[in-house]
């Protein structure tokens, strides 16, 4: 025992069995140098109450009051936008099939034999369609609108555009009924109270530049969302058994 106990006893450091860098200092290095890959960054943008989703939604849908920054308060959020774009497209893929099958047995009772059968196509293309606007639409209207000397931030801009396009939501369902003229309408609609939104929420940074440039990203929103909606309509609510 005395001679165990007599053995002299080595540190780690001394061993060379220490680590070399810490969990909490690794995590730090990784959020210096590439913040976009660490949950730190994205907590913010989630931290958000139903309250603040609720008002932010209410704003879109009431394009002529023009306050969403003073609602959004400096705090934006992806919570928001993530469940408008993923609702939309499930939306999108439901009524699109559903339209089609009512289109179908409007066919079918005046005669004409038809075949319906779902598009499960729906899915991964209106998830191109509304992720691509959804996430690089804002990327470009940012960028334009620093070019232009304003001081918005990206994630403001997407934001923004998410919330924009809560109005299409409900509007897809009700697109369901297959009457082209109703369908047109509805899809307009959404088209208009998005932009106004959109126009309306920018102006006070749209007015700080001069006309030509003020309605250049004018022009570019309007382009966009009126494209958004043809392509709705073609793809989505096209009425082939008509």
């Amino acid at each position: 025992m005395g001679i165990i106990n007599d053995i002299p006893h080595t540190s780690a450091e001394q061993q060379g069995t220490a680590p070399l860098v810490p969990n909490n200092e690794a995590g730090t290095q990784l959020q210096a140098m590439c913040p976009l890959f660490t949950f730190d960054f994205y907590r913010p943008l989630f931290n958000v109450t139903t309250a603040d989703v609720r008002d932010r939604l209410l704003e879109s849908f009431l394009p002529l009051r023009s306050n969403f920054f003073q609602v959004m308060n400096g705090k934006p959020d992806l919570y928001g936008p993530f469940w408008v774009y993923t609702s939309l497209i499930f939306m999108l893929a439901a009524a699109g099939n559903l339209s089609r099958y009512l289109s179908a047995h409007n066919a079918e009772e005046s005669g004409v034999k038809v075949h319906f059968k779902y598009d499960f196509n729906f899915v991964p293309f209106a998830t191109s369609v509304v992720y691509g606007f959804g996430f690089f639409f804002p990327l470009v209207l940012n960028c334009l609108l620093n070019i232009f000397g304003s001081k918005t931030r990206y994630i403001d801009t997407l934001c923004l555009y998410g919330y924009a396009t809560a109005v299409f939501v409900p509007v897809a369902v009700l697109a369901a009924i297959p009457v082209s003229i109703l369908e047109w309408l509805l899809l307009m609609y959404a088209a208009v109270n998005s932009s106004l939104f959109l126009m309306g929420s920018l102006w006070s940074e749209l007015s700080l530049y001069v006309d030509q440039k003020r309605f250049v990203v004018i022009t570019l929103v309007g382009i966009v969302q009126f494209l958004f909606v043809f392509i709705f309509k073609l793809r989505f609510f096209r009425l082939i058994y008509a």
